[in-house]
């Protein structure tokens, strides 16, 4: 994926289960900026090399804050 993105910055990892993390990065192609949440997996669990799959979603910085309010919001009405 990183020969696709003309940059991308790596900003954290959360452990979502013993094979796999989610990684939130930072990107540009075009001049225009991305952010890149997706799931990272570890094929071999001798090594700690993980690798990034499919599974995640790209959106434009700009959104970033508008899916954050909503993220807040469905945590919040947790019963």
């Amino acid at each position: 994926m990183s020969n696709f993105w003309q940059e991308q910055k790596e900003i954290g990892r959360v452990t979502k289960n013993k094979k796999e993390e989610v990684v939130v990065s930072l990107c540009k192609r075009n001049n225009i900026n991305y952010l890149d949440v997706r799931i990272y997996v570890n094929l071999n669990n001798e090594n700690e090399t993980y690798s990034p799959t499919s599974k995640g979603f790209t959106i434009k910085t700009e959104l970033g804050t508008q899916i954050i309010d909503l993220m807040k919001e469905a945590l919040n009405k947790q019963e």
